[in-house]
């Protein structure tokens, strides 16, 4: 029985990705000030900051299965070609970048403070996200030994345990201190980090969710979303610095927004395939690419501006959107190449 293809991934796949290109184009809010263009940032923040969850929620639904295609060995080839080796190209790549410029900060001077710099990525700072994908692809062969018929009453026993001890707990005892300290040790370990954003979207994927949970799960979000713009706002604006309290890719307001933004997107297009539109299919074969290379633009277009336009509305939003379409057909082009395809840009 062939599979059925499943538009929402390649539509969560381009919106994510375009998030990202323009959380790193808002980069200004993390330079915090009580200046106006800071609100705008940290609304922009907020609201795009799904981005990276969602890619984890991504690798779930299309790896999981794998055993049904292939084998372990197969598995990690195609995660080492696919990932492993642009990463580390890439990154090699920006030692070239810095050198010509003679902006490079980071030890280039041996081998090992190179190999250093890589696997602390050290020289393109957004490549963290690799480390946290290598990381679950690690644990991915494991997973997807728990039998297909028992893995949705297993993956939602670990996502309601590892919300509740891992998340939720610690959470409230940040947001009302001074009562019960959180005993860090207290945790399921089998949802621990990005694995639990892994397995909301396999059970996402694979479970028919009522309309009234998931309009609950909505109005989590909303409320996640909300408590992340304002709380950031009051509290930094009250402390002078961006008070973290309500940021993270694993604090509740992120994880209950990040789960609704995924389920959203999968209901609305699956009864709506015709929004599956000709650049959406365009552009999900270059995300991966655009998130490999945007980081460049966006520094070479400041390192030459002086960074005139760092703190421009304008620049921020509309610039990230731009800046995510030119580098998606630059990708393109450059995928033309056969060693490119194969080996940069996958």
């Amino acid at each position: 029985m062939k599979e059925k293809y499943k538009y929402y991934i390649d539509v969560l796949n381009v919106i994510s990705c375009l998030s990202v290109v323009i959380l790193h184009t808002n980069n200004a809010f993390w330079k915090f000030s009580y200046e106006s263009y800071w609100i705008s940032a940290n609304f922009i923040e907020c609201i795009f900051y799904f981005a990276v969850p969602v890619f984890f929620m991504i690798t779930g639904v299309t790896t999981i299965d794998y055993r049904e295609k292939y084998g372990t060995r197969v598995f990690l080839k195609k995660r080492i070609q696919k990932s492993l080796i642009p990463f580390v190209l890439w990154s090699m790549i920006a030692t070239l970048y810095f050198a010509i410029f003679k902006r490079m900060e980071q030890d280039t001077s041996s081998v090992v403070a190179i190999i250093d710099g890589i696997i602390n990525t050290k020289y393109v700072s957004i490549y963290w996200f690799f480390i946290g994908l290598f990381s679950l692809y690690l644990v991915i062969p494991v997973i997807s030994l728990i039998p297909k018929e028992k893995r949705i009453k297993c993956f939602f026993y670990i996502i309601v345990t590892s919300f509740m001890f891992n998340y939720w707990i610690p959470f409230m005892s940040s947001v009302f201190p001074g009562k019960i300290t959180y005993n860090g040790a207290l945790k399921n370990y089998f949802g621990d980090q990005y694995i639990f954003y892994a397995l909301c979207g396999y059970l996402i994927d694979n479970v028919a969710i009522e309309k009234r949970w998931r309009y609950c799960i909505y109005g989590a979000g909303f409320a996640g979303l909300i408590i992340h713009i304002f709380g950031t706002w009051y509290l930094s604006y009250r402390d002078g610095y961006i008070n973290g309290m309500f940021k993270g890719y694993m604090n509740v307001p992120c994880i209950v927004y990040s789960i609704a933004i995924f389920l959203l997107i999968k209901s609305f297009i699956e009864k709506r395939k015709y929004f599956y539109k000709k650049i959406i299919s365009f552009y999900n074969g270059s995300t991966f690419g655009v998130y490999l290379m945007h980081w460049y633009f966006i520094d070479l277009f400041l390192y030459l501006t002086k960074k005139k336009y760092y703190e421009n509305f304008v620049y921020r939003l509309f610039g990230g959107i731009i800046l995510f379409l030119t580098v998606g057909i630059v990708v393109k082009l450059m995928q033309k190449n056969k060693i490119c395809r194969k080996y940069f840009l996958p």
